[in-house]
């Protein structure tokens, strides 16, 4: 594991505090290595990689617009106008890495003994940001049955690293009005709290079990690649 990590905060100053983690990483790691096999094949990025990683959080007080109104509109201005908060989270970070299952329309073990399967990686599956859609988030077409049985039907797509899953874009956002009871150290407070604020859209599930026609090599699931689950959208 490597990585540069940058923490910046602010304390409260004039009504405005906030706090800043970004964190530019690489985790690698090994599978399950059969003995018979080159380790090289089974080393990649960890599942839980993930290149970048930002929070931010902030709170501010938003000034009192009672003090542009009029003197004589002071209890009812006060009242409406001032005591407002503003606060929140915003967290973007990338996808984790995930790998692409390999079965046959007739489930032969093509490797035999029980050992894993994987398809043949043909070119880079990676689409980017402006590419990737609802029914196709990586690129199915670097994808091919591997040839023959045994060591050679193994196939060199990595079990665990052949593309970047979805990643995360989250604005979760509270507004706060406090209405003062009589003393300063007492208030009723309303409470709006917003998740996923923008309802963007963000998936989590995708479908990467890839299955071919042995005799053919077609592959034959109509639904591969494509976003199959997403997180909640606007609460």
């Amino acid at each position: 594991y490597t990585a540069l990590q940058v923490t910046v905060q602010r304390r409260m100053s004039h009504g405005l505090q906030f706090g800043s983690a970004y964190s530019w990483s690489k985790n690698m790691t090994y599978s399950a290595i059969p003995v018979f096999l080159s380790a090289s094949l089974y080393y990649g990025k960890a599942s839980y990689d993930q290149t970048h990683i930002f929070n931010f959080n902030y709170t501010y007080d938003i000034p009192r617009a009672s003090k542009l109104l009029p003197a004589s509109l002071g209890p009812v201005s006060r009242q409406v106008l001032d005591g407002w908060q503003l606060s929140g989270i915003t967290s973007f970070s990338s996808g984790v890495p995930l790998g692409v299952t390999l079965t046959t329309t007739n489930s032969a073990d093509l490797t035999g003994g029980g050992d894993g399967q994987r398809p043949n990686l043909t070119c880079n599956p990676n689409l980017s940001h402006g590419q990737r859609n609802v029914n196709e988030f990586f690129n199915t077409a670097c994808f091919a049955l591997p040839p023959g049985l045994g060591i050679t039907a193994i196939g060199n797509a990595s079990p665990t690293d052949v593309f970047r899953g979805p990643g995360i874009a989250n604005w979760d956002s509270t507004i706060f009005k406090n209405f003062p009871l009589r003393k300063e150290s007492r208030a009723l407070q309303f409470r709006w709290e917003f998740y996923n604020l923008f309802n963007h859209t963000q998936f989590t599930t995708v479908n990467a079990s890839a299955v071919f026609n042995p005799t053919t090599g077609a592959q034959t699931n109509a639904r591969f690649g494509h976003a199959t689950a997403a997180r909640n959208g606007r609460i």
